[in-house]
């Protein structure tokens, strides 16, 4: 397993854990698409879930 850091929005963060064996990710709280959806295919790496804390917007936008 690894974790990657992910900035997103201005001052906040989401997090992808990474099953190296597979290449499956799971993200953490999500405030914005672009940035994850930009890392995935980079590294060719598939979202497989998605996990959101709390409601906030700037964790689940």
């Amino acid at each position: 397993m690894r974790i990657e850091i992910i900035p997103c929005l201005q001052d906040n963060y989401s997090y992808l854990i990474i099953d190296e064996s597979n290449n499956f990710a799971c993200v953490v709280d999500p405030s914005e698409s672009e940035p994850i959806i930009d890392f995935l295919k980079n590294k060719n790496i598939k979202l497989k879930y998605i996990l959101n804390t709390h409601h906030h917007y700037d964790h689940i936008g």
